[in-house]
């Protein structure tokens, strides 16, 4: 007779609910990264660049038009990453794995922090961020999490050996 394998219990609702909007929502925000990076070279992207340079706050720091649109490429590149990495974590999540769940967290706080300043639609987005993390911290949540099964294999350093007698 064979022992039967060591039940793992069910992943919380609000682990499959944080975890797959980390992943819908990188997603999300890739696809609209893409779109907004298609449209950087429009003259509706000129003309709202063009006011920008002119904005009196923004003339006190010596932006030019070209400046402008390498800080909007710069910015919607390090937006992308961080959509993909969003999506890879959750994903990662999913799986129990913990360390995905603390670095998700970080960068959900990081995204949810800068998103407070683009106005109310950046509200919306932080309440978004913000609830999907909370679910990841849940009772239910930490105790499945606090739960996981150890990671394979012996970890990055070898296992220590007693002292040896000469």
């Amino acid at each position: 007779m064979t022992s039967a394998a060591p039940q793992r219990p069910p992943r919380p609702r609000e682990v499959t609910f944080g975890g797959t909007q980390a992943v819908v929502g990188g997603a999300l925000a890739l696809v609209l990264v893409i779109g907004a990076a298609q449209q950087l070279y429009s003259h509706k992207m000129e003309d709202m660049l063009k006011q920008l340079v002119t904005d009196p706050h923004a003339t006190q720091l010596g932006l030019t038009l070209a400046d402008a649109r390498t800080l909007t490429k710069v910015a919607l590149m390090v937006m992308g990453v961080m959509g993909v990495t969003s999506s890879i974590l959750g994903i990662y999540v999913l799986r129990r794995h913990r360390s995905s769940r603390l670095v998700l967290t970080v960068l959900g706080g990081l995204v949810a922090a800068l998103t407070l300043f683009a106005g109310p639609t950046g509200w919306v987005v932080t309440l978004y961020i913000g609830g999907s993390l909370l679910m990841l911290w849940s009772k239910a949540a930490r105790a499945w999490f606090a739960d996981a099964p150890p990671t394979s294999g012996a970890g990055p350093y070898p296992p220590t050996l007693p002292p040896s007698r000469w």
